[in-house]
């Protein structure tokens, strides 16, 4: 999902958001701890991160909800919070949606979408139902009670309720927390297109990589109170400047190899690099789209962009796991050290399947380091459509595409389990 709010405000306005160095304490411990990035006028910044990094914390300080005790907050050009200014959470023009959307049991839709404006702006149901169709949902769910909505429909009202006000920026804890895969889509696409109707600054935290890539205009990683890069999702995605930030924005495997400029050679071949040239030992990235599998030497479509190999375009596989994601299934792939693939496309060496290579390699599974797991020879991912996809213990031909990203051995560390 790609349609991501560009239209400017509809009556409203919007702040750019500017953090600066922030520091932030929840009792004695330091949560946020110098954390720096900004959000322009209009747009969806979203800052996506593990549990107990910080992202609620951060989004209750720009609110004003909590203090800082160092750097700066700007809305709009004005420093809302620095360790001697703090300006109250009311009159800081900010819209707050939390994870559960924490609507009023008591009050009708209707209702919950007028509480915070003046009393005279409450007798006409008018601007809540523009506010309603704005997020998906029909005016005929004005009168309905809060008990009588899906939790979909409720996220939806909260967000219907934090935009009424006509707030410079808003704030999503998590809004798609806790709903199933269908609901949290079309929510995530009617939070989208509410927010390009009103055109408010949007400012979101989550833990799915996914739902980050697919919003966000601007895109942080926040690890361990810190922002570990931050800018344009698909430079992120693509580009990483760690192998956390790899981990926090998709499936990946590594590889380790030793760079020389502008190439790579590992276990398993010689890879043009990309993101600048370095040299010595370093971590191989390897995307699962990047990896192509068949089960003979003669592949559809042109060959890759650069040579794979050292022996050739094509290296030697068994497959160890398959896991069955409906359009897809993620194959988790044994490779053969680049000595004894001596596959090409003009080659059928079935018997070398047996060899494996003694390097290490690790595999990743799932949205972060926690889900890392560990494997005594070079292990890759690559995406299938389920029809084809192989049995476990099937022997395959797989090819990369490149260039790779590389990072040094030094900020590639991965916690061992």
């Amino acid at each position: 999902m790609k349609n991501k709010c560009n239209a400017k405000r509809n009556g409203g306005s919007a702040a750019k958001v500017i953090c600066d160095s922030v520091v932030a304490k929840v009792g004695k411990r330091t949560v946020l701890k110098g954390l720096s990035f900004d959000v322009n006028e209009g747009e969806i910044g979203v800052i996506v991160g593990p549990s107990g990094s910080g992202k609620t914390t951060l989004l209750r300080a720009i609110a004003g909800i909590n203090s800082i005790v160092e750097g700066e907050i700007h809305l709009g050009g004005t420093l809302v919070s620095s360790a001697g200014v703090h300006i109250p959470p009311e009159r800081r023009g900010v819209g707050y949606v939390a994870q559960e959307g924490s609507l009023f049991p008591h009050l009708s839709v209707g209702g919950n979408v007028v509480f915070g404006l003046r009393r005279k702006q409450r007798k006409s149901m008018d601007l809540a139902a523009e506010l309603l169709d704005s997020v998906g949902l029909p005016e005929s769910f004005l009168s309905r009670m809060p008990h009588q909505l899906s939790g979909g429909q409720q996220r939806r009202v909260a967000l219907a309720r934090a935009l009424a006000p006509r707030p410079e920026l808003i704030l999503l804890d998590e809004p798609f927390n806790g709903l199933d895969t269908l609901s949290r889509w079309q929510v995530c696409n009617s939070f989208v297109e509410g927010l390009s109707k009103w055109g408010a600054t949007s400012l979101l935290v989550t833990h799915d990589q996914r739902e980050a890539l697919a919003v966000s205009h601007s895109l942080g990683i926040l690890l361990d109170g810190r922002i570990a890069q931050y800018g344009d999702p698909e430079r992120i995605y693509g580009l990483p400047e760690s192998a956390e930030v790899a981990l926090a924005t998709g499936e990946a495997s590594f590889v380790e190899g030793v760079a020389d400029d502008s190439s790579v050679s590992t276990s398993i071949g010689a890879f043009a690099i990309t993101g600048g040239s370095q040299t010595g030992p370093v971590m191989v990235l390897v995307r699962p789209e990047q990896v192509e599998v068949s089960s003979s030497p003669q592949f559809d479509g042109p060959a890759p962009a650069v040579r794979s190999s050292k022996s050739g375009d094509l290296m030697a596989a068994t497959v160890t796991n398959v896991r069955y994601q409906g359009n897809l299934s993620m194959l988790t792939l044994s490779v053969k050290d680049d000595a004894d693939n001596k596959h090409t496309s003009g080659l059928d060496e079935t018997e070398e399947f047996a060899k494996g290579a003694p390097t290490f390699s690790v595999n990743v599974t799932g949205q972060g380091a926690s889900n890392v797991a560990y494997s005594a020879g070079v292990s890759l991912l690559s995406y299938i459509r389920p029809s084809e996809a192989p049995a476990i213990g099937a022997q395959v031909f797989l090819r990369i595409f490149g260039p790779l990203v590389t990072f040094p051995v030094d900020s590639a560390s991965l916690p061992r389990r």
